[in-house]
């Protein structure tokens, strides 16, 4: 049986952000729990982590801005973990 609760941490969220080797596995969880296939619950410190990455990598920022407000707004509607 296969589990459909997963609780990724950001770096599952910084994956199709930047592009990064693993963005297609990334969308397709991200796609999964937007289509309710899967339930997604997400650590209360994601979006400081997301943050703290974006804000960290300020020359990257340009190419990331376009997924950076869609990917927020994913995770605050997403249950915390607790």
């Amino acid at each position: 049986m296969a589990a459909n609760l997963y609780v990724p941490d950001a770096n599952v969220f910084l994956e199709h952000i930047y592009a990064r080797p693993l963005q297609e596995t990334s969308k397709k969880l991200i796609r999964d729990a937007v289509l309710e296939r899967i339930q997604l619950a997400v650590p209360c410190l994601l979006l400081d982590e997301i943050t703290e990455v974006l804000c960290g990598n300020m020359e990257s920022l340009p190419a990331a801005a376009p997924c950076a407000p869609s990917a927020a707004s994913l995770a605050q509607s997403l249950p915390s973990a607790r």
